[in-house]
């Protein structure tokens, strides 16, 4: 997919396989290496994607997705909460 290898790190969406049963078994995410190579080649704003998947996976009905992106919003925005108030004192 767009040039990005196979993933070899964790058990992610971008792991290869060679049946269709094997491909249906990867999870739907993908791992932080993997967003990260996404996120520089096509250049979008991370919380924006995750804002985005968590309003089709209401839409779509499916609760436990929804939730899962919740939780990588609370993630993501605590890491940079964090990050910002570690760059905020060394100034």
């Amino acid at each position: 997919m767009a040039g990005i290898p196979h993933c070899v790190y964790f058990r992610c969406l971008m792991n290869g396989s060679a049946s269709l049963n094997e491909g249906e078994r990867r999870p739907r995410h993908l791992c932080p290496i993997d967003l990260r190579k996404l996120q520089w080649l096509l250049g979008f704003d991370l919380m924006d994607r995750y804002r985005q998947l968590q309003q089709f996976w209401r839409d779509v009905g499916d609760d436990q997705e929804a939730a899962w992106i919740a939780s990588r919003l609370l993630a993501s925005t605590s890491r940079w909460r964090k990050l910002a108030a570690f760059v905020g004192h060394r100034a």
